[in-house]
């Protein structure tokens, strides 16, 4: 049983909860999957049988184009993340359901996320911080919401349209299909209601910018063989929940950043990262100014092709987690494996897929290179003394007309284990820049930060989750379910402690000087501080929500302590929350 808060704030709710207004976000959005870009993630059950035109299905496959495909695991199979939309592979290709198919990206240098929350009564797909290819919209947040009965809702934020700089691919489709119609029938008006008897529904924005639903909503519903449609006008009164900051206390496995091409010689030129080993782990810094070291006359070329792996073999053993390892896989686009299994010679990756890595991985950018283009340097390798050096020498960028290409090296020092990644000169052309390290569990979430203003943190062999403070659900009027919930909670005292306030500090107080290490404070805490039992990790205090109009637009802001030893005071904090009333 959640503790109660109900008695402190709010008389209770009276009547029964209804639903959240349609036309709004639900912002609880539930587990990330990360971001692309260019990406079908993994498929996510639904948590229900969801019908489309007399086929169930178990399962999404989410593209963060703006669309997802539906399969019972996997049968039929999904597509791929396709950049250009159109009525013709809507209606033929895998089962789809196009919140808005558009030449869309997700990029963690944004804080772009896509997000599945499955219940047994809907499943919520939600895309926040989606871009235009080019970077030529503002960033803008897409929903789906899928029923057992059938109904879909398509919710648009503030700004979403289709404007790709590449056309064709600005263009933009919403509709549902079920797979396997040649020949699509004509298109719908979906910004006024209406029906077909047709199993495919769609409307196509072909001109850039021509997108008639920002700020809005659509509902589709089953009807016969086909479907009727209506908008559900504009948000208005939104129950929100926002999650800010991060927690302190947890030990990532996997850790990076995603740089954009044209920011990367600004944020990684000249810069440096040390990951100093431990017996359990990495102490990672930033190294200011790093130390470059020239290759010898002795230093071999390797990986000298476009999209190749070497291996290499070290003279002694480099200690890493789990052990050591005695080889190296060198990629030619910019990573290198800390042992023998081949990571594939991908031309890029993203947090998602780097994290699903199962082997310990250095990217130092991780970007499509090759050092066979012309005007082109080498890749070379060589150990000098107990450091091993790969050192990418002015290599060209793929598509790239320009002569000069991205200097660093990854120095591994085969005594201590310490690696140290030194950034030199940077094109910044072409696709994202990567650069982080995953241990390869394959599982462990990845943790994406900004490593030029990054403080020392540490890297584990072993995740241990960092506190997560949210919600239960929105806070709508008459939801007698609402509450304050923080997971990870760790032992060894079964406590949290809740901490509320009506001011948030999204940019966060630091609280080293008191001894909470990196541990930041998200709010003011001006209203209550309440002890929350621990159980199984997990502490939740309610707060039921009356269904009174006048509570519409209050706002609190929320924080939760728990005692470890991780700091010297013994107390870390979670991020922070702000939840504002609504309908």
């Amino acid at each position: 049983m959640g503790n109660h808060l109900l008695p402190l704030l709010f008389v209770a709710a009276t009547t029964c909860a209804p639903f959240a207004a349609a036309q709004c976000f639900d912002t609880v959005y539930g587990p990330s999957l990360g971001s692309g870009p260019d990406f079908v993630f993994p498929q996510q059950s639904i948590g229900f049988a969801f019908p489309l035109a007399g086929t169930t299905y178990s399962n999404v496959h989410v593209c963060d184009k703006g669309y997802l495909f539906l399969s019972n695991g996997g049968v039929p199979a999904p597509g791929t993340a396709d950049l250009s939309a159109s009525a013709a592979e809507l209606a033929f290709l895998s089962p789809r359901i196009a919140v808005l198919w558009s030449d869309l990206v997700s990029l963690s240098a944004v804080g772009s996320t896509v997000h599945v929350k499955s219940t047994p009564q809907q499943c919520t797909i939600s895309w926040r911080r989606l871009q235009c290819f080019g970077s030529s919209c503002s960033p803008f947040d897409l929903q789906v919401r899928l029923f057992p009965s059938g109904v879909v809702e398509c919710v648009y934020g503030v700004g979403a349209t289709n404007n790709s700089t590449a056309p064709p691919w600005s263009v933009g489709v919403v509709g549902i299909s079920p797979s396997g119609i040649a020949i699509p029938p004509a298109p719908q008006n979906l910004s006024a209601a209406g029906s077909t008897t047709s199993s495919v529904v769609y409307e196509v924005f072909t001109t850039p910018n021509s997108f008639d639903l920002p700020a809005n909503g659509v509902r589709f519903t089953p009807q016969g063989s086909g479907w009727s449609w209506a908008p559900l006008g504009p948000a208005v009164n939104c129950a929100t929940v926002t999650e800010f900051g991060t927690s302190c206390g947890g030990t990532p496995t996997t850790i990076c950043q995603q740089v954009p091409a044209a920011l990367a010689p600004v944020l990684l030129g000249n810069f440096g990262l040390r990951y100093q080993r431990s017996s359990n782990g990495y102490q990672l810094s930033p190294v200011l100014p790093p130390t470059f070291v020239p290759p010898t006359a002795a230093a071999v070329v390797v990986a000298n092709g476009n999209n190749v792996e070497q291996t290499v073999t070290l003279p002694s053993p480099l200690p890493i987690a789990g052990g050591s390892t005695s080889s190296l896989v060198i990629g030619s686009n910019g990573y290198v494996g800390l042992g023998t299994f081949p990571l594939n010679a991908a031309i890029s990756t993203t947090p998602a897929s780097f994290a699903a890595l199962t082997t310990p991985t250095i990217a130092a950018v991780w970007h499509d290179l090759d050092p066979t283009q012309l005007g082109s340097g080498p890749i070379r390798f060589e150990v000098v003394g107990t450091t091993a050096y790969v050192t990418w020498s002015n290599v060209a960028i793929v598509g790239s007309l320009l002569t000069t290409g991205d200097t660093f090296q990854v120095q591994l020092d085969l005594a201590t284990g310490d690696i140290t990644v030194v950034y030199l000169t940077l094109a910044g052309v072409g696709g994202d820049y990567f650069a982080g390290y995953t241990r390869g569990s394959g599982t462990d979430p990845a943790v994406q930060v900004q490593f030029l203003n990054l403080p020392q943190v540490s890297i584990g062999d072993v995740a241990v989750p960092a506190m997560r403070h949210g919600a239960t659900s929105t806070p709508f009027l008459g939801n007698g379910q609402f509450g304050f919930v923080t997971s990870n909670v760790p032992g060894p005292i079964p406590i949290s402690v809740l901490v509320l306030g009506d001011t948030p500090i999204p940019a966060g107080v630091p609280l080293a000087a008191i001894g909470m290490g990196l541990c930041q404070a998200y709010g003011n805490g001006n209203l209550l501080s309440l002890p929350v039992p621990t159980i199984q990790g997990t502490s939740t205090a309610l707060l039921p929500i009356a269904n009174n109009p006048a509570l519409v637009g209050i706002s609190i802001t929320s924080q939760s302590l728990a005692f470890s030893p991780a700091t010297p005071l013994g107390l870390i904090a979670s991020n922070g929350m702000q939840m504002t009333i609504g309908l």
